[in-house]
């Protein structure tokens, strides 16, 4: 996925790397440029989970 602003000087943009099916976890690069210079790079895992909680 891919954003921009309004005046096109910053772009944010999310791209999948690798998908656990165990885990279900995901890895996405997301990079973010601003007035054409790369000014974040990093790859995050986001994980999809459930919360279970003991009732009487």
């Amino acid at each position: 996925m891919e954003y921009r602003t309004t005046d096109g000087r910053a772009v944010y943009r999310a791209d999948p790397v690798d998908y656990n099916p165990v885990t279900k976890c995901r890895k996405v690069q997301e990079r973010v440029w601003q007035d054409g210079k790369l000014v974040k790079d990093e790859i995050k895992e986001i994980c999809k989970s459930k919360k279970t909680e003991m009732s009487y």
